[in-house]
């Protein structure tokens, strides 16, 4: 496999955090708070290695559920990176996979710079740009697509080092769970009257993540308010998609579990997707 290098002039980008974490990358460590050099080297090259992409017309795999599955959803108060870190290395979980809200056109978005978004943080926390940058087809295609619809494509990160959490704190240890980067319509820009439009695309963007988490095996789950915040897509048409899914269509019994991880203030888009799924918010210990 040929290895899309980190371009020498991202490694000088503006923003700290970036830059530390794709120096990290490239030297295949990091340093610790203990001042211990901490390799990443082979997590990074399997990830890089395994990373897949899903065109819009993947025919996904017809994978039967085994009724082994607990498909146990809960809506919960915290990031994407926090419940990340809780199921994997608090609770102990297998197969973790968390829900990337890309940026249609480059990766990463505009983590290098002073962006501050989803992606942003997890691209400044972990090897994701690094994996991101090995299919380029994804941002090519929408590119070539020119709208604010995007495209269904997406992309899986396996088991990709994470070592930072909260406000960029270190971890002594890496952690690896797996991504999944899609790009939800960019609403915001919409006209008039395009709301039929949109629903669809986003519709068939929610299929394909979750279609892409079954055939990869994944069983733990980080989902969010996808594409509620910047994007400006309707949070409760974006929720009533999932319960679609997950719900009336049974997908969730491919699943062991499943979090809707949402922060924001104020919490508008947590408790639309409560109400909508009929669940209370589940409080952090």
């Amino acid at each position: 496999m040929n290895i899309e290098k980190i371009p020498a002039s991202a490694l000088k980008c503006e923003n700290v955090e970036a830059q530390s974490c794709l120096r990290a990358c490239v030297n295949g460590f990091y340093t610790n708070y203990k001042g211990e050099r901490v390799n990443i080297e082979d997590q990074i090259n399997y990830c890089l290695a395994n990373t897949k992409s899903y065109p819009p017309n993947y025919d996904f795999k017809e994978i039967s559920h085994d009724g082994n599955c607990k498909g146990i959803i809960e809506i919960r108060r915290e990031s994407t990176l926090d419940a990340l870190y809780r199921l994997r290395e608090i609770e102990g979980k297998e197969s973790v996979c968390g829900l990337n809200f890309a940026n249609p056109s480059s990766p990463g978005g505009g983590f290098m710079r002073s962006a501050r978004a989803q992606e942003e943080t997890l691209c400044r926390s972990s090897a994701l740009y690094y994996s991101l940058i090995q299919k380029l087809d994804f941002y090519e295609y929408n590119i070539r697509a020119g709208d604010l619809f995007s495209s269904s494509y997406c992309i899986f990160s396996p088991e990709c080092p994470t070592w930072k959490i909260g406000n960029y704190k270190v971890l002594d240890k890496p952690f690896n769970v797996s991504y999944i980067t899609s790009a939800a319509v960019i609403a915001v820009y919409a006209k008039e009257g395009q709301k039929e439009e949109i629903d669809k695309a986003n519709d068939e963007k929610i299929y394909s993540i979750l279609r892409c988490a079954i055939e990869n095996g994944v069983k733990n789950l980080v989902l969010g308010a996808y594409g509620c915040g910047a994007f400006q897509n309707n949070p409760k048409t974006i929720s009533l998609m999932f319960k679609k899914y997950l719900i009336d269509e049974n997908m969730k019994s491919h699943f062991d579990y499943i979090s809707f991880s949402i922060i924001g203030f104020p919490d508008t888009n947590l408790n639309i997707f409560s109400e909508t799924f009929g669940i209370p918010v589940t409080q952090n210990n």
